[in-house]
């Protein structure tokens, strides 16, 4: 005998995953859980003569030889199958798109993969399968993706999931009904819960997330807990919500989250629960409420990812200026790097901030000889350098300003502006999406392909350095071909660094901690360190070039990462990696150089790139003939502009 199940509180996902399987299995028999969600109920009130399935309590479960399980992969979340099964005559398969958890089937045929809704798995089945599909069948597995994908809105959702999607259209998918049953109109002992629920909500704030808990008891079992859980969260405009209510003999825990940096997924699993990482559940049986209640409060911090702070994402060094600086000259310096503020600086204490629209109105009206601190803005808003991304976000929002000085006991160390943030809430999507990439092949972390490609005695020392840099506070990064050639895994063994301030002092502590032999270059802020194994570092402060004149040797100050990066010749040679302990392998690649190492294309950084420096011609060919690259068009065109 073959059976189909799923979770209990089945919601439209397991449902249409149920029948998907069937479609794929047709001699199994669908078991439905006695819970669902009030959606489904709603649905099967209308629809229930058109389907063939039996309940727990139906099945001869002795004769049961294949056990079919869509969208879960433990039995604990399937109600009380386990205890009548036995597995060792029993054949599992297994359908789902949840994170691993260490209830899962181990024996099973596993079919697990990070999409949006599991039934987009059981749609690619049977569209390899070449399985007929009907327009009701077709608007049953619409309804499991739209409702588990948030109509396509949820972080979780993939191109696949859309693919299904558009293939079920194709099918006959009726919109109408999706429409239909995937917005929920709440019941009125519904209603009544979610008053409840908001009443006794509180809302605890940890590092800058806002997180509401709340509570309620019930003498029977009542539906569509996770809607009024996701409802409340809307309403109280929190980062997420987690509700915890008894009802007859259990307690049921139902959790949802928006803000990347929570992950439900650790807390639920605690109480014996699961689901993806900002929409989960768990059943306490035969519990009480308190002692749960107070036991999830306590454990809160298990579902909080490291915070990004100010120090993470900060800028240094810091380009300041003094109050007696000129209009004509800080408006030079703001043309000259780029900028669009300078915080004022006098005798190491910070005293102002001045922005390029002041700069602009002074000008305008012809004070270019006259001080800064006649127009700055001497009440400066600063933050300290804990301060997470979500505290930072805020304050720039309420205060409508788009930088703000780091200042640690008195001093200014850094300097956080809105392209910052955006870049650091960039950089993070990406980490999150990285699975779904151009084929996989975009990468945010390359530690384990350093491992791979690189002699053991370098990555060794690189996990020393890392130690060091960390101790010390210094944000360290790997750089220049050897990034480009672990990306095209090809050997490289010239070890360069650039040091986010002073590279000479970092060689020191180095030196002192690890051996060997240090040269320093104290007027180029450069150093050579060799390793007592003789590996030979380069080791450089981050730094910016200011060409005066075409084809003119540089002026050169230390600077940032990134203006450094932007000094470089090629998006392919404009990368980095992070060094550091906490994001030892994370790659740096503002310009985008590792989309187009997969292109495999030649591309400047600005169009003056040649202007500055013609000899860079010269290496956009030898790449070429090197990797069997090509100039994109606009390089190629600016290449022989320059000749």
């Amino acid at each position: 005998m073959q059976v189909i199940i799923s979770h209990t509180n089945t919601d439209f996902d397991a449902f249409a995953s149920m029948l998907a399987a069937k479609k794929l299995y047709p001699d199994a028999v669908l078991v439905l859980s006695d819970k669902q969600t009030t959606t489904v109920k709603q649905f099967l009130n209308i629809y229930r003569d058109t389907f063939h399935f039996v309940f727990e309590h139906q099945v001869d479960w002795e004769k049961v030889t294949k056990l079919i399980m869509v969208d879960v992969a433990s039995l604990k979340r399937t109600g009380n199958y386990a205890k009548n099964l036995s597995f060792e005559d029993v054949e599992i398969i297994v359908y789902d798109h949840h994170p691993p958890g260490k209830n899962d089937v181990k024996t099973a045929q596993r079919y697990v993969e990070p999409v949006g809704a599991a039934v987009t798995l059981l749609v690619e089945e049977m569209q390899r399968k070449n399985i007929p599909i009907d327009e009701f069948e077709a608007t049953i597995f619409g309804l499991g993706i739209y409702t588990d994908t948030g109509n396509f809105t949820y972080q979780t959702t993939t191109a696949r999931d859309l693919k299904a999607a558009s293939f079920l259209l194709e099918c006959g998918m009726n919109l109408e009904m999706i429409q239909r049953f995937s917005q929920t109109s709440l019941l009125p002992e519904q209603r009544t819960l979610l008053d409840h629920l908001f009443m006794h909500a509180e809302v605890v704030e940890i590092e800058g997330l806002l997180i509401v808990l709340t509570k309620h008891e019930l003498e029977q079992f009542q539906g569509g807990l996770a809607t009024l859980t996701q409802r409340l969260m809307e309403m109280k405009g929190s980062d997420a919500c987690i509700s915890v209510v008894k009802m007859k003999h259990h307690v049921y825990i139902v959790g949802r989250a928006n803000a990347d940096r929570i992950n439900l997924l650790p807390l639920l699993r605690r109480f014996g629960g699961g689901g993806h990482q900002h929409a989960g559940s768990a059943t306490v049986k035969r519990a009480e409420l308190e002692p749960i209640y107070a036991e999830l409060k306590k454990n809160l911090d298990c579902m909080l990812q490291p915070a990004v702070t100010a120090r993470h994402i900060m800028t240094v060094p810091v380009k300041t200026i003094t109050s007696d600086t000129t209009i004509e000259k800080a408006s030079q310096m703001m043309y000259r790097y780029g900028h669009s503020g300078y915080p004022i600086v006098e005798n190491g204490e910070l005293v102002g901030i001045i922005t390029r629209r002041d700069l602009d109105k002074a000008n305008h009206h012809g004070l270019g000889h006259a001080p800064v601190k006649a127009y700055m803005t001497t009440n400066v808003i600063t933050i300290h350098p804990d301060m997470t991304l979500e505290e930072i976000q805020k304050i720039i929002i309420e205060h409508n300003i788009g930088r703000l000085p780091v200042v640690e006991n008195g001093e200014l160390i850094g300097i956080v502006t809105r392209t910052d943030i955006i870049e650091e809430i960039h950089e993070q999507y990406l980490r999150n999406k990285a699975p779904n990439n151009v084929n996989g092949q975009l990468k945010t972390n390359v530690k384990n392909d350093m491992k791979e490609q690189l002699p053991e005695e370098i990555y060794t020392l690189l996990e020393q350095i890392s130690k060091i840099a960390s101790r010390t506070k210094t944000k360290v990064y790997l750089i220049g071909g050897i990034v480009r050639d672990i990306l095209l895994r090809r050997p490289n063994e010239d070890v360069d660094f650039v040091v986010e301030g002073d590279g000479i002092q970092f060689a020191k502590h180095l030196h002192e901690q690890l051996g060997g032999e240090l040269v320093a270059h104290e007027e180029f802020g450069t150093a050579t360190w060799t390793a007592p194994n003789g590996i030979e570092v380069d080791i450089a402060s981050s730094r910016l070039e200011y060409y005066e004149k075409p084809a003119t040797l540089p002026e050169v100050e230390r600077s940032t990462l990134k203006e450094d990066l932007y000094r470089r010749d090629f998006t392919i040679n404009a990368m980095a990696v992070h060094l550091n302990e906490a994001r030892f392998g994370d790659l740096v690649d503002p310009f985008m150089g590792q989309e187009d190492l997969h292109h495999k294309t030649i591309r400047v950084l600005h169009n003056l790139s040649f202007v500055e420096d013609p000899t860079r011609i010269l290496r956009a060919v030898r790449f070429e003939v090197r990797f069997q690259f090509k100039m994109d068009e606009q390089t190629e065109k600016l290449a022989l502009q320059s000749m």
